[in-house]
């Protein structure tokens, strides 16, 4: 079996000696390149056609963004992922290269890391590695399309009074296809977990904001939800939604234990929101690794809401979507560029 081609791009020799080692140490991953900038990258993504290329941002002579620019003209069908500080620093350029058609971003190993940190990065990076690799045109254990989940829903018009959203790996760029084709002005509030460092969060929310043409805040602890907006929970806090005596809806932010080893989780504002909205819970699972909304989304179903899932030939990772369809708990499995005006259809509805 041909083994997982990588090739690195750092300026540093002593990240670049981590990340080979690393890299090397598994039977099925071999390093085909390891080079010191953009341009060298470039040179050995056309001759060698890797599978990955792990790319930093700050390089000399060419940098990962101007080298993310020329892959994108190239057509590449290597998978990129950017090796950042996961500082508020760096958000803003991590993003970017998001939206320039980076596949994922991982943390980059400190010169000074400790053996533990190497561990956790290398860890970390092995496991996106396969998951990516494997997909999404290599999984076929599920039939993702709608018409295998016959629909229970009675002929009264489904109209949500939430959306609610979960995505992870990949998420950036399906978040910002979705709410394109958002209806305007949102007639409910829309909320949103993406699997992100804290620090990223704020950079992620101006994007979208500015991609959609929609309001997308940063939820705080408190904030009372209104129509109109579009909401993304900050990184490493869980976001449920709570009610007061007089009716009002808001966010309270919970310093939970991680679920299925996220925090956030998807699966605390699903669970809340369903609870509170019952039947008019719309829910929609984005692409992503593990199982993070599954449990969220059994809650949703059992309330009377529905759930809307991304198909597998356009997620970045279908895991999560995945696990949804395989339940039976979607009502519809979508590629990305219909489910935003899959969602418009429901909102518009009259009563």
């Amino acid at each position: 079996m041909r083994p997982i081609q990588v090739a690195i791009a750092d300026d540093s020799y002593v990240i670049r000696t981590v990340l080979e080692m690393i890299i090397r140490s598994q039977t099925d991953m071999v390093v085909v390149a390891s080079v010191e900038n953009g341009e060298l990258a470039l040179k050995a993504v056309e001759d060698k056609q890797p599978d990955f290329l792990l790319l930093d941002i700050e390089m000399p002579v060419m940098d990962g963004i101007t080298t993310l620019k020329h892959l994108f003209k190239l057509r590449s069908k290597t998978k990129v992922i950017v090796l950042s500080t996961l500082t508020a620093k760096h958000a803003p350029v991590t993003i970017h290269a998001l939206s320039l058609g980076a596949t994922a971003y991982l943390q980059k190993p400190t010169t000074q890391g400790n053996k533990r940190s190497i561990e956790e990065i290398s860890a970390k990076l092995l496991d996106l590695i396969r998951s990516l690799y494997g997909s999404p045109h290599h999984i076929e254990e599920v039939e993702n399309t709608a018409e295998n989940f016959p629909q229970t829903h009675s002929n009264e018009v489904y109209k949500p009074e939430i959306v609610v959203v979960g995505s992870s790996t990949g998420g950036p760029n399906a978040l910002s296809v979705f709410l394109k084709d958002i209806v305007k002005p949102l007639p409910v509030p829309l909320v949103i977990i993406q699997h992100m460092p804290e620090s990223f969060i704020p950079q992620l929310a101006k994007r979208l904001s500015i991609d959609s043409d929609i309001d997308v805040q940063v939820v705080e602890q408190n904030m009372v939800l209104q129509k109109g907006i579009a909401y993304i929970g900050p990184g490493e806090i869980h976001t449920e939604i709570k009610v007061t005596e007089s009716g009002k809806y808001y966010f309270d932010l919970v310093d939970g234990p991680p679920e299925v080893f996220c925090k956030p989780s998807v699966n605390p504002l699903f669970r809340t929101a369903a609870r509170l909205f019952r039947k008019k819970t719309l829910g929609v699972i984005l692409t992503g690794m593990g199982e993070d909304g599954l449990d969220g989304s059994r809650h949703v179903k059992k309330y009377g809401g529905r759930i809307i899932a991304q198909d597998s030939k356009t997620s970045v990772v279908w895991g999560m979507p995945k696990a949804v369809v395989a339940e039976n708990l979607a009502d519809e499995v979508l590629p990305i560029e219909l489910i935003g005006s899959t969602v418009s259809q429901f909102l518009k509805r009259k009563n």
